[in-house]
């Protein structure tokens, strides 16, 4: 019995860093999406297109990337809580917390500008 709740603790771990990495891959899409009219010193020697707009392929990436952070976060909080109610105490993982909200509020961003 104590094995499964340290496999559960291991998974719940294992969840929270792939939400957190999920997340970060969100951010840095996000980043990359967004228009950089004035470009570097570099472009015009090498003929860098420079775009004026948000490009949509990459929104929508980072829209994929933000669903998995919130679906991964919110199931590594159930996984977490499992484990915990078994050890006699739940205790609130608040890094996860936060992550679950921000990719929801994300999630309805990225969802209303890609409609």
């Amino acid at each position: 019995m104590a094995r499964a709740r340290h496999r559960g603790s291991r998974l719940g771990s294992v969840l929270s860093a792939s939400a957190w990495l999920a997340a970060v891959a969100a951010a840095t899409a996000t980043d990359q999406a967004r228009p950089n009219p004035r470009g570097t010193a570099l472009d015009g020697w090498f003929g860098v297109k420079r775009r004026h707009i948000w490009d949509d392929d990459l929104l929508g990436t980072a829209l994929i990337f933000t669903l998995m952070a919130f679906f991964l976060s919110i199931t590594a909080l159930a996984t977490q809580s499992g484990v915990d109610r078994h050890r006699g105490g739940a205790r609130a993982n608040l890094p996860l917390i936060v992550l679950a909200s921000i990719s929801a509020l994300a999630l309805a961003v990225l969802g209303s500008v890609l409609s």
